[in-house]
């Protein structure tokens, strides 16, 4: 798959794979950083546009979880879901798969 070769390549460690969809892919990884090793709750989707809808629902999957969202996508954020980041910085994360 295509986003667990863009974990590697970003150092991310994947521990568990949830679900894995024909356009998404759901699990758990960990990543290194100074404070030690951290869990995130990995959410990767195959669209154009990401938006701010499909953000707060990878918000909401992660509360059960208790984990910070790393969402990736293959797609640009649209202008809401820029917004949604920057206002929810400290428990979600966006990449690109470039």
């Amino acid at each position: 798959l295509k986003v667990i070769n863009f974990l590697k390549q970003k150092d991310i460690e994947l521990i568990t794979e949830l679900e894995i969809k024909k356009k998404e892919f759901t699990g758990i990884a960990r990543v290194n950083s100074d404070l030690g090793k951290i869990e995130l709750f990995i959410i990767a989707k195959d669209k154009k546009k990401v938006t701010e809808n499909d953000l707060a629902l990878a918000v909401q999957k992660s509360h059960s979880n208790k984990k910070t969202v790393l969402f990736i996508s293959t797609g640009n954020l649209d202008k809401k879901a820029e917004d949604f980041i920057i206002k929810y910085s400290g428990i979600i994360r966006f990449l690109k798969i470039q």
